[in-house]
């Protein structure tokens, strides 16, 4: 059986040839058997290929070929040798340099949330190089989003969430965007695995947003943009409501800075 070293990340094994593998066979496993039973192991490649994780992708990250993974799938030899069990058991949905193709998911969920909080597409672009803005936008789509995408497409997604995520966005239009499809904000995957298709948050402890915390939202916005030299107009364009409704926010942010 031959083994592939992956070029992006290290394997989880190293390859050591035929003759090694024998003596590996009559001295580490001395007394214990050096094949396990294959079903655990195509159950546990069931279930990641159940969940989107491709086959190439597996295979990359437990360091075999993919014709092992797939022979161990359709049941073709009995038992599977120790080492390469031990390696495709460690695979997981979470996404890792070894697999080079990996679970769109958690990219998704991370760029809904951060629109959640009033960052657009734009905004969030600036801070993952090399992933437009209609990239980003056409991954939230459900119908039309990615199961899976490079590896280097969700690092960048992950670091931009990292910067920004406990910093509010000045995009009402992408709040109400992702009030209206339901997207959930970051404080809602507090705790939560955010990259495991399997999570979801739930209504109960996701934490309630009032009118009056929108509200008040709304004043901190205005209170930000008195110094720009701005009309009435442009102040209610950016906050997202009406030219009236921005007048009596300017009044009562002037009211409380001069109390």
């Amino acid at each position: 059986m031959r083994y592939l070293t992956v070029d992006r990340g290290p394997s989880r094994f190293v390859p050591k040839g035929r003759k090694y593998a024998q003596y590996e066979l009559r001295t580490r496993y001395a007394g214990a058997p050096g094949y396990v039973p294959y079903e655990p192991i195509r159950d546990h490649i069931e279930e990641l290929a159940a969940l989107g994780l491709p086959m190439a992708s597996i295979a990359r990250d437990a360091g075999c070929l993919p014709n092992t993974v797939r022979n161990i799938r359709a049941g073709l030899s009995a038992t599977v040798r120790i080492r390469q069990a031990t390696a495709i058991r460690a695979v997981t949905v979470h996404p890792n340099e070894r697999q080079q193709i990996v679970l769109a998911v958690g990219a998704m969920r991370r760029l809904q949330a951060l629109h959640a909080i009033g960052w657009p597409w734009k905004g969030i672009a600036e801070y993952a190089p090399n992933v437009a803005a209609a990239v980003m936008s056409q991954m939230t789509r459900p119908r039309q989003g990615r199961t899976v995408i490079a590896w280097w497409t969700w690092l960048a997604i992950h670091d931009a969430y990292e910067q920004l995520s406990g910093t509010p966005g000045d995009s009402d239009r992408a709040r109400r965007v992702a009030t209206e499809h339901g997207w959930w904000a970051p404080l809602d995957w507090e705790g939560l695995d955010i990259d495991d298709p399997r999570v979801e948050p739930s209504a109960a402890q996701a934490p309630k947003t009032t009118t009056r915390d929108i509200a008040n939202a709304r004043r901190q916005h205005v209170r930000a943009l008195l110094g720009l030299n701005l009309t009435t107009q442009q102040i209610a364009d950016r906050v997202g409501v009406s030219e009236r409704q921005a007048m009596r926010y300017l009044a009562e942010v002037r009211r409380e800075d001069a109390a």
